[in-house]
């Protein structure tokens, strides 16, 4: 998986891209590190570039949402339609844990 973060006035802006599974654990830490240091209330977590993701990408992406929620941010995410991603997330009904934008 690789990633790249962006800050832009109060938003910031993390794009991933390739599989989020259980064995990238350590890029989702410096994730949540990049994020903490960057200024912005609302993070935008863009997995449009996501080729996979299992229960494990999952819970990372709730770990995302947990630390910035504790600092009052507020997260969201951009995923391509159809795919499995939109798969799994529709199946796990994610949009209503993390809401879904354009």
């Amino acid at each position: 998986m690789e990633y790249r973060c962006t800050s832009s006035g109060e938003t910031i802006e993390v794009f991933l891209l390739g599989h989020l599974v259980v064995k990238v654990n350590k890029d989702f830490q410096r994730i949540n590190s990049d994020i903490d240091g960057q200024d912005g209330i609302n993070i935008v977590l863009d997995l449009t570039g996501v080729e996979f993701i299992d229960s494990a990408g999952l819970g990372f992406l709730l770990e995302i949402k947990v630390t910035a929620e504790k600092k009052g941010r507020e997260v969201s995410m951009r995923v391509s339609e159809g795919g499995q991603v939109a798969t799994m997330l529709e199946v796990a009904h994610f949009g209503g844990v993390i809401p879904v934008v354009q």
